[in-house]
């Protein structure tokens, strides 16, 4: 139905395109940016690792960094992807006050979700 009324670019495309880019930066930066310092990290502290002198982290230890590191980068990631839900819940076109397109036709938008959205944001 957004689509239809909106188009697809305005109504379902664009209105958590900046939170979803935020969020993708944030979770992908640190997933693939943290996981080789992780490995090195965990390569000299876990006690499991490959053989004595080894240069080449054990399986383990590799599974265990994915892991720290996709965790963190899914939390911290999180209240982006808050962002982007609230984001395209209250798109839609605005006339005279109140909506005339989108999920929330005939209410008026909500200053207390745009507020709490900057909140989030900053």
């Amino acid at each position: 139905r957004v689509c239809l009324e909106d188009g697809f670019v305005r109504g379902l495309w664009l209105p958590g395109l900046t939170a979803s880019i935020m969020r993708d930066v944030v979770n992908g930066g640190i997933r693939m940016g943290g996981y080789a310092a992780m490995v090195r990290q965990l390569h000299e502290l876990v006690p499991w690792g490959a053989p004595s002198g080894s240069t080449t982290p054990a399986f383990g230890t590799r599974v265990l960094a994915g892991l720290l590191t996709g965790f963190s980068g899914a939390i911290l990631a999180n209240p982006t992807d808050v962002v982007k839900v609230r984001l395209q819940a209250e798109a839609g076109t605005v006339e005279g006050g109140v909506y005339v397109t989108g999920l929330y036709r005939g209410a008026k938008p909500s200053p207390g979700a745009i507020a709490s959205m900057w909140r989030l944001a900053s």
